[in-house]
């Protein structure tokens, strides 16, 4: 007999709806048991479902944006961490990011993480049950990237 059972699902699919517009979706669920002690195996992370746009909206510029969402996380283990792991509420958060591509192999991109300033923390956080650290709140990026 098998002491630890684990099944999983991910799918991710992008569609190019109309030139230089592209949704995309993806989803994932992971799901543990230990048989030995009757219950869920220790971090398992939360289901979560994704909707992203990308698409051109000037010459050289493109913008996206996503929108995550998390579901609640109920199935804890509490035999096996001795009372270390509990369950956390489900979260969405939404990005958007602008990229110019001013020249060959060259582009700067300013995004923001986290739009709404949503307080909230992954189920697989570390700390001390009930007290984790908070995911960081809105944020700013500047990003160069190139090639030469």
């Amino acid at each position: 007999m098998d002491e630890v059972v684990i099944t999983g699902f991910e799918a991710q699919a992008r569609w190019q709806f109309i030139d230089d517009y592209w949704l995309a979706v993806s989803y994932s669920r992971l799901r543990g048991d230990n048989e030995e002690l009757n219950e869920p195996l220790f971090q398992m992370p939360a289901d979560e479902l994704s909707f992203g746009w990308e698409g051109t909206v000037a010459s050289d510029w493109t913008a996206d944006a996503t929108l995550r969402l998390v579901r609640r996380q109920d199935r804890v283990a509490t035999v096996f961490a001795r009372g270390t792991e509990n369950p956390t509420p489900g979260f969405a958060t939404a990005d958007i990011g602008v990229t110019w591509r001013y020249a060959l192999g060259q582009s700067l991109r300013v995004s923001v993480k986290n739009l709404a300033d949503k307080a909230y923390h992954e189920h697989l956080t570390v700390g001390i049950s009930g007290q984790e650290i908070k995911a960081p709140g809105r944020s700013f990026q500047l990003a160069w990237r190139g090639s030469f």
